[in-house]
């Protein structure tokens, strides 16, 4: 029979197009057509894509993550059959095919901006906070309108999970972009590279199961409540820790190094052995964000500072003799000093703190604090927009 609505060629056995969703009727005309006209037919899908059904609401995964992370996308169910007859799943392709490189335009230009990662197997933002579809692909200009099929999931999974449930797809280990559709007896799906295979429904599962994301509640810690993290993490022979936090499965821990003059890190995870390193030489960037997101898909890149180095100047011009003697102290009252963008801290062998504003005339504003929180408080009034660079601060 032919759809009305998308003017496709259809087997008998369906009840709706599995091209376009529209339901098919019961008083259907049966049309002869000659094998050049089925030919014709079938590649009328290629030209014309057909107008999606109205797009699921996401179902909660059986582990749920908390409301500011949006539940992984649920691909509309397939008609309903047994088998999937090879001619479907050649369509499916093709139509897949089709949307795949605006689909990798799409991650080229807003990978870093985005911070595109993978998320229960899907492609995610951590920027927006919501997963990406084929909806928003065509909102954002990379899709045309028509071909805005909320049928259409865009996977972010590593192909050797895909062989090891019996798909013929090159075995790499790094995240690759797929796109799936429900075919009548599992998924076909069609990578970026050129791969194309279809899978079970189970077979699916099975491998979005392994990036399955249950996060935990994140805390800071100060020095004796991440104790254990803080010492796997840093160097001997450095004691100048910034930040450290963890949800008991995943950690973060920043440092200064004072010989080398920079900042780095290092992302944990923890084993039944106990806390082993994701990745190492990391900061608090989308960069290193995205880099560990591809080294364990499902670590919780909130335990990673809130601030973003690369929105500040790491290396501002201070004048600490004019600070210092404003207060009445000299260098060698100093026991710590930290600047970056337009704030400095100092503290003294006395148990001073003082944070410091640099204020838009040039002078500077010198604020002695008890702790961290009431530092970090008189920062956020200095700058009302953003985060400020808490990471000057010496952790308690």
């Amino acid at each position: 029979m032919l759809c009305r609505k998308c003017r496709t060629a259809v087997d008998d056995g369906y009840r709706r197009c599995p091209y376009c969703g529209a339901a098919l009727g019961t008083n259907k005309k049966i049309i002869t057509v000659s094998l050049l006209g089925v030919v014709g037919a079938i590649g009328a899908i290629y030209a014309l894509t057909a107008s999606s059904p109205q797009e699921s609401p996401p179902s909660q995964p059986a582990n749920a993550v908390p409301a500011v992370i949006s539940a992984a996308p649920t691909p509309t169910p397939a008609p309903d059959a047994a088998f999937a007859p090879p001619d479907e799943s050649g369509a499916a392709f093709a139509m897949l095919q089709s949307k795949i490189y605006a689909f990798g335009d799409y991650f080229s230009s807003h990978f870093n901006p985005d911070e595109l990662i993978s998320r229960n197997g899907y492609l995610y933002s951590n920027v927006r906070k919501e997963y990406v579809s084929a909806v928003y692909l065509a909102s954002a200009g990379y899709l045309p309108e028509d071909d805005a099929n909320a049928s259409v999931g865009l996977l972010y999974i590593s192909p050797a999970l895909l062989t090891s449930v019996g798909a013929d797809v090159n075995p790499g280990g790094q995240l690759t972009l797929f796109m799936s559709y429900e075919i009548r007896g599992g998924v076909a799906l069609v990578s970026v590279s050129g791969d194309k295979c279809v899978v079970t429904r189970e077979n699916l599962k099975t491998v979005l199961d392994r990036y399955s994301y249950t996060p935990g509640q994140v805390t800071e810690y100060d020095f004796e409540t991440g104790r254990d993290v803080i010492d796997f993490a840093v160097p001997d022979g450095i004691s100048d820790v910034r930040y450290a936090a963890g949800d008991g499965q995943s950690a973060f821990v920043l440092w200064y190094d004072g010989v080398q003059g920079v900042y780095t890190g290092a992302a944990l995870w923890k084993t039944a052995d106990g806390w082993t390193f994701v990745q190492s030489g990391v900061t608090a960037d989308e960069t290193s964000r995205l880099s560990v997101n591809k080294n364990n898909p499902v670590f919780n890149l909130d335990v990673f500072p809130p601030y973003n180095f690369s929105n500040y100047n790491l290396n501002p011009s201070v004048p600490y003799e004019d600070i210092l003697g404003g207060l009445g102290l000299t260098e060698d009252d100093v026991t710590f000093s930290a600047a970056a963008d337009k704030f400095c801290c100092i503290t003294t062998a006395a148990g001073g703190l003082y944070v410091c504003a640099r204020q838009a005339d040039g002078s500077w504003k010198i604020q002695a604090v008890n702790d961290t929180s009431s530092a970090r408080a008189f920062m956020r009034s200095e700058h009302p927009a953003g985060i400020p660079p808490y990471f000057i601060l010496p952790m308690e």
